[in-house]
């Protein structure tokens, strides 16, 4: 018993100190000029995570908008802020679905990261000025 724990101890600690220095690694990532593959993923992927962290709070403000809106109707008129909420989650996805795709470009090479998260944060640009105009129309 007392190996078992000690080897899963050590595996802990080896995947930390492999986490560790993965994390400082990315640290010198220069997305603002990337040169090599490895980065160009890892700065693609993070400009999705932008895009997808600004998408977040402009669909809050859509909610909001549709369910301002859902409250000048009665009974079975109001539905917005369910029907967005719907699309949403099939937007999402949409977009998944359509990145992965773009990525057959170069499937199973490592470009294919680049292609998947550069789709991603595109649409999901696309997709929060869409709903960016929906919470400034109706809110």
């Amino acid at each position: 018993m007392k190996n078992i724990l000690q080897a899963v101890g050590l595996s802990v600690w080896l995947g930390l100190v492999a986490l560790s220095g993965s994390v400082a690694q990315e640290q010198n990532y220069n997305c603002a000029d990337p040169q090599y593959q490895q980065e160009m993923n890892y700065c693609a992927y993070q400009d999705f995570l932008v895009a997808d962290e600004k998408l977040n709070a402009v669909y809050g403000l859509a909610i909001a908008a549709a369910k301002k809106m859902d409250g000048y109707y009665e009974g079975n008129q109001q539905g917005a802020e369910q029907a967005l909420r719907e699309a949403q989650r099939a937007w999402v996805i949409f977009r998944d679905k359509a990145c992965e795709v773009e990525g057959f470009v170069s499937r199973g090479g490592t470009m294919e990261p680049l292609l998947v998260s550069s789709c991603k944060a595109r649409l999901t640009e696309q997709r929060t000025e869409g709903l960016r105009w929906l919470s400034e129309v109706n809110g």
